[in-house]
């Protein structure tokens, strides 16, 4: 396993290193980390985390309190690296690059999927457990 980086969000937002959990930080920083994560590697731009983050509402220091998230996370991520790989900056905003088995909701959608052509090919018992291996993947509220 190395130091192969996962994430979970499909309950408490966790990511580990390996076999280690990261400290992802407070609330607030996590929920910028989970709405990046589901961006499966887009790019967004820091108004759109903003909203995400905060609504029609925000802070008055909005964008800053998004610098030091993404900072901070950088340091968690990939605390020995100089120049950050996978929290990376993308224009003026940011942007996750990880391989899609690194992140739970998408193996979810992914082993869905397969249930559905399983199903499909009438295969409903390899259907079932696709799905149920789905399901498994759930670990508390998001």
């Amino acid at each position: 396993m190395g130091d192969r980086l996962r994430f979970a969000v499909l309950g408490p937002v966790r990511g580990w290193r390996g076999g280690a959990e990261l400290d992802l930080g407070p609330p607030q920083q996590r929920a910028m980390l989970a709405f990046l994560l589901l961006q499966e590697g887009r790019a967004a731009a820091p108004q759109t985390i903003v909203e995400a983050l905060w609504g029609e509402r925000p802070p008055e220091r909005a964008l800053g309190a998004i610098r030091t998230h993404a900072s901070r996370l950088r340091a968690a991520l990939e605390p020995d690296r100089a120049r950050p790989e996978v929290l990376v900056t993308a224009g003026d905003g940011y942007r996750i690059a990880l391989p899609p088995a690194a992140l739970d909701a998408t193996l979810f959608r992914t082993r869905l999927a397969a249930a559905d052509r399983a199903r499909a090919s009438g295969a409903l018992a390899a259907s079932r457990r696709l799905v149920a291996d789905a399901l498994a993947l759930w670990a508390g509220d998001p």
